[in-house]
């Protein structure tokens, strides 16, 4: 595989939200995936949208505005076609299959103590390894991510949780980042969590901000003094 790509097309683009879905199967190792990418094309003399997703996974279907349009995945290039569009594109991207190991670690179907867990590490330029997006540090966008597991698991993301819904023995949690955030920054924990809260209060009183901790069981005592 080819090392990291950058498009010039890429440079043509403004992604203003992620809406990421992920299905986690950490005994087979498997993510499903659902990404909805919308964005501002600057140059709209262009007949194509390029974004970063490595090519291992299975694409199972690529819509541009909900239309079906011809695309093409090469080494970590997403190279898509459309016909028409004015002024907003929305990319939806359905796929499935196991992340590459890649930089620190990229995105990761551990064990700890003989219990699995989820984690990922996509500094600078890896969550493209993990879900289609435009890959650089300087387009950044709001994001909502619904993380699904076992019941037993608890599934951790950035920003806001917002709900939690049980579906049989599969549960599902939404977070949401109400500010801009760099690809690289989106993070997905999924295990066998127990979380306690905190509250950060200003100097001069003025602000509060709540803080939620999640910690393996084990590890309770420690990370209450951490």
């Amino acid at each position: 595989m080819a090392g990291w790509i950058f498009s010039p097309v890429q440079s043509k683009i403004d992604v203003l939200h992620y809406d990421l879905k992920f299905d986690l199967y950490p005994d087979k190792s498997l993510l499903k995936g659902d990404a909805v990418i919308t964005c501002i094309l600057i140059d709209k003399s262009k007949s194509e949208i390029d974004l970063n997703f490595y090519d291992n996974f299975k694409i199972t279907e690529l819509l541009v505005n909900d239309q079906k349009t011809e695309y093409s995945n090469t080494d970590n290039q997403l190279h898509i076609k459309y016909n028409e569009i004015k002024d907003t594109a929305k990319v939806e991207v359905i796929y499935e299959g196991t992340p590459k190991h890649v930089g620190l670690s990229g995105f990761v179907f551990g064990e700890i103590n003989k219990k699995n867990i989820v984690y990922n590490l996509s500094e600078p330029d890896f969550a493209s390894s993990w879900f289609p997006c435009n890959d650089v540090p300087t387009d950044k966008a709001l994001l909502d991510i619904s993380i699904t597991n076992d019941t037993s698991m608890v599934s951790v993301s950035n920003g806001i949780l917002i709900d939690t819904r049980v579906n049989d023995d599969r549960k599902t949690y939404h977070w949401r980042t109400r500010y801009p955030i760099a690809t690289y920054l989106v993070c997905i924990y999924s295990a066998d969590y127990v979380t306690f809260s905190d509250k950060y209060v200003s100097q001069d009183r003025q602000d509060t901000l709540p803080l939620q901790y999640y910690v393996f069981a084990n590890q309770l005592e420690n990370g209450r003094i951490a």
